[in-house]
């Protein structure tokens, strides 16, 4: 079905269809709000999609959404791009992918708000050398009536309510703090002798830890937690550092250990085994993002699994509803948990 079509069926000419459909009605478009949302609801039972490159084409706009994620070599990134690439294909929209670290995002949102993008979608670290300088390039794009999905992290900062509550931001992030809840229920199900979670320095694991404690506190049980400054250039003083704390808090057994990244997980494994601590037996470990190299760990443990795929999916889903101008609100993904057992 083509917009000729629509416009034949409704009794409407081809550019009155083509303004009320327009998710970024020109200020001279003489199309009134009833009429819009008279065709827009017939329009949406015809299954017809839209075709953003032609219209944006037409009002000089670049047509393409652009993707900003970081740069770490992880599974978890390839997914949540496969579930992006999926929802863009269905509705006919062209991606611009950029990968980089904090440097890097400036000069992304100066590109896309020169373009004149119709969208964004952006996974960036939380360690921004810049903070201002985005928000202020946010903003812009923003008020170009750019429209912003922030993937998996929170606004900069609390000034952009604004953005918000206007529908041309939204954010979807995975619910880290549920995350941490999980990690404490399944570690209390073993019945563990003491509770013990390693915090590291990003605020993602933060949340983790903080779920963590509250679940145990609720039920009279206090968590040992140690926050480390991990982690740094040096791999060899991470490890270090991870066997010293250890060594601060091993007592009684079984030990509930909670370890906020599969990465670091997997050392902890390792200082464990050379401690002469077993896995199942001594202690219950349970790490977060079910990595693939976990089917290849020979322990039981358990870790929590982020679907990035559904993530990314869910996120261009967003983007694309608030292109239609449907209302679209923020959300938070829960994670589940994935249980490993040893051969």
């Amino acid at each position: 079905m083509t917009i000729k079509d629509i416009a034949k069926k409704l009794g409407y000419s081809v550019s009155v269809v083509s303004r009320a459909l327009n998710p970024s009605p020109d200020k001279s478009s003489t199309v009134s709000e009833q009429t819009r949302q008279k065709i827009r609801a017939a329009v949406a039972k015809m299954n017809y999609t839209p075709n953003y490159a032609a219209s944006c084409i037409s009002r000089r706009k670049h047509p393409a959404i652009g993707i900003f994620m970081p740069t770490f070599c992880r599974s978890l990134i390839c997914d949540a791009i496969n579930g992006i690439s999926q929802v863009a294909t269905e509705n006919n929209l062209a991606l611009n992918l950029y990968f980089g670290g904090s440097t890097d995002l400036a000069r992304f949102l100066r590109t896309v708000t020169h373009q004149q993008n119709l969208g964004i979608i952006v996974y960036y670290s939380e360690h921004l050398h810049h903070p201002g300088e985005f928000a202020r390039l946010l903003r812009e794009f923003c008020q170009k009536d750019g429209k912003v999905v922030l993937f998996n992290t929170a606004p900069p900062d609390e000034r952009f309510q604004a953005e918000l509550a206007s529908g041309r931001m939204v954010v979807l992030k995975f619910d880290d703090y549920d995350g941490g809840r999980q990690a404490a229920a399944h570690l209390h199900q073993q019945a563990c002798a003491e509770y013990f979670v390693l915090s590291l320095a990003s605020v993602y694991y933060q949340e983790r830890a903080r779920g963590f404690c509250d679940y145990l506190h609720e039920r009279g049980i206090t968590a040992v937690h140690e926050n480390l400054p991990l982690p740094t250039p040096d791999i060899h003083a991470d490890r270090a550092c991870l066997r010293a704390a250890l060594q601060r808090h091993l007592g009684c057994k079984p030990l509930g250990l909670f370890v906020p990244s599969d990465y670091h997980a997997l050392d902890v494994l390792g200082i464990m085994s050379s401690l002469g601590w077993q896995t199942g037996r001594d202690f219950h470990l349970v790490s977060y993002n079910k990595c693939d190299f976990l089917n290849h760990v020979n322990h039981d443990l358990a870790s929590l699994e982020q679907d990035f795929f559904y993530a990314g999916f869910r996120a261009m889903q967003m983007l694309t509803a608030m292109l239609n101008c449907e209302p679209v609100t923020s959300e938070l993904i829960k994670t589940k948990v994935a249980i490993f057992k040893a051969d």
